[in-house]
């Protein structure tokens, strides 16, 4: 008796494949963990399709924050805050992930 309902045979299918945008599915939902100044303050997870870590960049921004650097390592996402915005900036930060 065959193990499955195909026989011997298994039988893999490619869903991206059928999407017609490999380059763009997202199957499972993105992490990034957030640094300021080599700290560690909590997690970017990366929900739907619109969403991207330089939406973090963008928060602080608005947050009237300028005097930073980002840069991505894998999944680190390195914030690079002068020392006088460093305290509000960690704040501001863990205020976003805890929040979204």
């Amino acid at each position: 008796m065959p193990d499955n309902i195909f026989g011997d045979r298994n039988y893999f299918f490619n869903f991206d494949a059928l999407s017609g945008d490999e380059n763009n599915a997202k199957l499972n939902h993105d992490r990034y963990e957030l640094y300021v100044n080599n700290q560690y303050i909590g997690n970017k997870t990366l929900l739907n399709a619109n969403d991207k870590i330089s939406d973090v960049d963008d928060y602080l921004k608005a947050q009237g924050y300028t005097n930073f650097t980002t840069s991505l390592k894998g999944d680190h996402y390195e914030i690079e805050a002068a020392a006088d915005d460093q305290s509000g900036i960690q704040d501001a930060i863990s205020v976003y992930v805890r929040n979204r």
